[in-house]
């Protein structure tokens, strides 16, 4: 009881109408903190099973970047060699470019189809095997087509600039054009330039494709004339360069033959071969996973482990209430 003559001193909540209870100081407290700290910046956050998804897609894009590279690598060699492109054209060699970007692409977009466009029991390893055969058996199917017509053509084109350099279909045309780009440099004026480039007439000269590709033999094989054949002594019969002052005594037609052959029919050769043991592993891999499917009896994965592969034991599943007094400890004490 309060002592006589003394007034009764009112509680806090009545002197302070804003009084919200004894937490108020704490809320307070996080107000001022987070207003110190600024605004809150938004966090992406992915799921465990969003992680896996792009795990899965890079791996598989990379694998088919890896396999792909060495074809495109030497497409785009053989695109390059103008002496190739001149005797067989371009149009095999710029398809498989083509066809090797787009089996990418492809590629890119079935695995993501697959990863986020499918229910998730439907997401086994017996799925992504599948799909990796399916691209497997299509890019060695896709490199023995291009490769093989790549390597014949290179073949021939070899053994016209041997067997037929005069006469040849595409050879002849080689051998027309340096007989008129010789009677260009025999004029006074023009021998003692660099190049026959420099010379008057060659810029209206008729045949500028073959003269290119005459202009490259020279500069890349440091040879000099083509299909001169020997004279009459049985030695090989060397013209004057056309393009450059530099006495060549090597035969354009013999070094174009042999780069044809050791190079360009080579390298088709490597992919036809690459193409195979592609088609080698997807068949190994299909009969692999067809055994495997067979020595289990038929059953999928989640069949062979069980209806309660992946639950909770029961025991775990019960609600957990903190800070509930046990039964013994809510009975009476009397003592």
């Amino acid at each position: 009881m309060a002592q006589q003559g003394v007034a009764a001193v009112p509680s806090k909540q009545y002197l302070n109408p804003d009084y919200a209870g004894r937490e108020e100081w704490f809320h307070a407290g996080e107000e001022k903190a987070a207003q110190k700290k600024g605004p809150v910046v938004p966090v992406v956050v992915y799921e465990p099973g969003e992680v896996t998804k792009m795990i899965l897609l890079c791996l598989g894009t990379l694998v088919m970047f890896n396999l792909l590279f060495i074809p495109t690598w030497n497409c785009v060699g053989l695109l390059r060699d103008p002496v190739l492109m001149y005797m067989i054209g371009s149009a095999t060699a710029t398809w498989f470019l083509l066809c090797c970007i787009l089996l990418l692409l492809i590629c890119y977009v079935t695995l993501q189809s697959f990863l986020n466009g499918t229910k998730k029991e439907q997401r086994t390893e017996q799925s992504l095997i599948m799909i990796s055969c399916i691209f497997l058996s299509t890019l060695g199917v896709m490199l023995i087509l291009f490769g093989g017509p790549l390597q014949k053509d290179a073949l021939i084109a070899s053994r016209e600039f041997v067997y037929n350099c005069k006469l040849g279909h595409r050879t002849s045309e080689l051998f027309i054009a340096q007989e008129k780009l010789q009677s260009l440099r025999a004029v006074p004026s023009c021998a003692k330039l660099a190049s026959v480039t420099e010379c008057e007439h060659f810029d209206t000269f008729s045949q500028m494709p073959e003269a290119q590709v005459l202009n490259a033999m020279e500069s890349q094989y440091q040879c000099a004339g083509i299909c001169q054949g020997v004279n009459a002594k049985d030695e090989q019969v060397y013209p004057p360069t056309l393009f450059s002052l530099a006495d060549n005594k090597v035969s354009c037609d013999y070094m174009a033959a042999r780069r044809l052959r050791n190079f360009d029919a080579e390298v088709s050769w490597q992919t036809v071969t690459q193409g195979i043991g592609l088609l080698v592993a997807a068949i190994f891999i299909s009969f692999a996973q067809l055994i495997g499917f067979c020595a289990g009896g038929g059953k999928s994965e989640l069949e062979k482990r069980g209806p309660d592969y992946g639950s909770v034991p029961e025991y775990y599943s019960q609600p957990v209430v903190y800070g509930s007094v046990p039964e013994y400890y809510s009975q009476p004490v009397v003592l």
